[in-house]
């Protein structure tokens, strides 16, 4: 696992070891649209900050939340950030942009 500690996007089994758990259960999670992935070379990629969203599909399901709670709490998730990347744009600048330079 130590060629991939900087790698910006991970193959599903060195993900799935990462994170501790199978690679059926990141496949499962990224049928059901939670886990966004890329296609390289033949390869399913996942990026980095995927990690963060298993982590917390992880935790609502030991939360007891079922599949459409999760989908719903991270579609929500997802307006609130876009609205206050919106509010920040609006104030004076894309941050993005900023930590881009």
């Amino acid at each position: 696992m130590a060629a991939y500690r900087d790698a910006p996007a991970l193959p599903l089994r060195a993900f799935a070891a990462c994170m501790g758990v199978p690679a059926s259960t990141v496949r499962y999670y990224t049928r059901l649209g939670f886990l966004p992935f890329f296609r390289y070379r033949r390869r399913v990629l996942y990026p980095n900050f995927a990690c963060m969203l298993l982590a917390r599909v992880i935790q609502y399901r030991r939360l007891g939340l079922g599949i459409a709670a999760i989908a719903e709490q991270l579609r929500h998730e997802r307006e609130l950030g876009e609205a206050h990347l919106a509010a920040l744009r609006e104030a004076g600048g894309d941050p993005l942009e900023e930590a881009r330079e």
